[in-house]
């Protein structure tokens, strides 16, 4: 199956803050990611990698803690709408950021379409 991927490729040195910036907020929301299926699936709290993926992302996720209430369904399964929410705000916050940064500096913007098997 063959896509194709939109790379963005920022020049300068504000490249390497954009780069730094994708690369913090993909980390993060693939956290997120986890996190929420983790608790859809009521992972074990007592495993490592279970209470990691806990303890790292909930730092990040203070803000939202109290906006809603966690979906909670007969099954015991728990959909964490506030991670939801968290994901969408920071994926926000990095583009407006990033757009600032780039439109501050006045650095060159390169856009290429890259077809990947």
């Amino acid at each position: 199956m063959r896509r194709i991927i939109k790379r963005t490729k920022v020049d300068g040195p504000s490249g390497i803050i954009v780069n730094i910036i994708n690369t913090f907020v993909w980390i993060l929301q693939s956290l997120f990611l986890i996190r929420i299926l983790l608790r859809l699936f009521e992972a074990n709290e007592q495993n490592t990698f279970v209470d990691l993926v806990y303890s790292v992302t909930a730092f990040f996720l203070i803000p939202f803690r109290t906006i809603f209430e966690n979906i909670e369904f007969n099954t015991g399964m728990v959909l964490e709408i506030n991670t939801l929410i968290a994901m969408i705000v920071y994926g926000i916050i990095s583009w407006v950021i990033i757009s600032l940064i780039i439109s501050l500096t006045g650095e060159k913007v390169e856009e290429e379409f890259v077809e990947m098997d």
